[in-house]
C-alpha cells in the first residue's frame, strides 16, 4: 500500500522480511518496503525494513490501516503524525510532517 502523503510504501511483514530485516517474532506492525526519495519519510531518515508498530499511538497492523490512519490525519488538519518504528530490534519515534498539497 502506497501512502503517497509521507512516500512511504508499507505491506505485511512475511518470514522472509524477518530474516532479512532482523525483525524479531514478537514485533507486529507493518513493513516500509519503499521509501521515495526526497520524501518526508526519506528526510527522516525511514529506510525500507523498519517496521511502523503503531501511528499516533493506535497499534498498526495491517498495510490499509496504515493509509487509514495517515488519511485521518491528514482530512482532520493535522500537520503530522507520530510513527513507532521498530528497527531491528530498536524501537524509536519519528514524526512525520503531512504535506498540505496532498
Amino acid at each position: 500500500v502506497s501512502i503517497d502523503s509521507v512516500g512511504l510504501t508499507v505491506r505485511v511483514i512475511n518470514k522472509t522480511d524477518r530474516e532479512t530485516y532482523s525483525i524479531g517474532e514478537s514485533v507486529e506492525g507493518v513493513l516500509v518496503s519503499a521509501v521515495a526519495d526526497m520524501s518526508e519519510g526519506a528526510k527522516k531518515g525511514m529506510v525500507p525494513g523498519d517496521v511502523i508498530v503503531e501511528i499516533n499511538q493506535q497499534p498498526v497492523t495491517k498495510p490499509e490501516d496504515a493509509a487509514d490512519m495517515i488519511a485521518k490525519a491528514h482530512k482532520g488538519k493535522r500537520n503530522s503524525v507520530l510513527l513507532l518504528i521498530n528497527r531491528e530490534g530498536d524501537v524509536s519515534f519519528v514524526a512525520l510532517r503531512l504535506d498540505d498539497t496532498k
